[in-house]
């Protein structure tokens, strides 16, 4: 095996919105501490299922959408 076919891929050419982002990444996107991103939001059945499970990942586009949805349901 060749040098270049051990190297990750390049992220640059994966979509953002594809990129798998930390229980502590998703936290803030919501305004929230880990802890409690987890207890009430990650554990909603309607959230995403997580990508990984160690640590614990979802892809970004995902949980993009998933606020977006929820808060113009709230506001409605």
């Amino acid at each position: 095996m060749s040098a270049p076919d051990r190297l990750p891929p390049d992220l640059s050419i994966v979509p953002i919105r594809e990129h798998a982002i930390r229980a502590d990444q998703a936290a803030g996107l919501f305004a929230l501490s880990k802890d409690r991103f987890l207890r009430t939001i990650a554990c909603r059945p309607s959230f995403p299922l997580p990508v990984n499970r160690k640590p614990l990942a979802w892809k970004l586009g995902e949980v993009l959408d998933w606020r977006d949805d929820n808060r113009a349901s709230r506001a409605a």
